[in-house]
């Protein structure tokens, strides 16, 4: 059996229905500023309920090269988005390669944050700055590979690009696995 709902009793309930993910989806904004997150709970508020209670994310804490990480690996984008670069498809190295360096730069920043709160020691500064200069070192790396990209659209050279990608890539996980056992 159908029942049937007067129209105006209908766009009370819709009215309803729709202030009710509004302000689900406020509440959820103040949480966790995410769009899909607040567009979802618009429509389908009843889903995101449980979202209310959770912790807030914690923010992740970036470390003292992430605006130079950024930078850097902004203007390798840049040039690869150049309509002569066009032909390497390494986007995906690249990206693996930023991640790879942010996440041993948020190590840094929790050794920095370490040595502020309690001055640290001898073997925590020095494996931080080891750290500090090896992501450096790969940065200028990255500075360099956007020079032979400028080479390899003079001379056609796209194998001498994607092996260096491939030394940085390898040196990044060394990085990785030295700061994960000694950091």
């Amino acid at each position: 059996m159908i029942a049937y709902v007067q129209p105006g009793l209908a766009a009370v309930l819709g009215v309803a229905y729709l202030a009710t993910g509004g302000a689900v989806a406020w509440s959820l904004y103040r949480k966790d500023p995410s769009p899909a997150v607040v567009a979802g709970a618009l429509v389908a508020w009843p889903v995101f309920l449980p979202l209310l209670g959770a912790p807030p994310a914690r923010p992740r804490l970036g470390g003292p090269l992430q605006g130079r990480i950024h930078e850097v690996f902004g203007a390798l984008e840049r040039t690869l988005a150049d309509p002569v670069a066009a032909g390497v498809p390494w986007d995906a190295d690249v990206g693996g390669l930023r991640d790879a360096l942010l996440a041993s730069d948020a190590r840094l920043g929790l050794a920095d944050r370490l040595l502020a709160e309690t001055g640290g020691d001898a073997g925590l500064r020095e494996a931080r700055e080891r750290a500090a200069c090896a992501i450096g070192g790969v940065l200028d790396e990255v500075v360099q590979l956007r020079l032979q990209i400028g080479l390899a659209a003079l001379h056609g050279d796209e194998g001498a690009i994607r092996a260096h990608l491939a030394a940085l890539l390898a040196r990044v996980r060394a990085l990785d696995e030295v700061t994960r056992i000694h950091g």
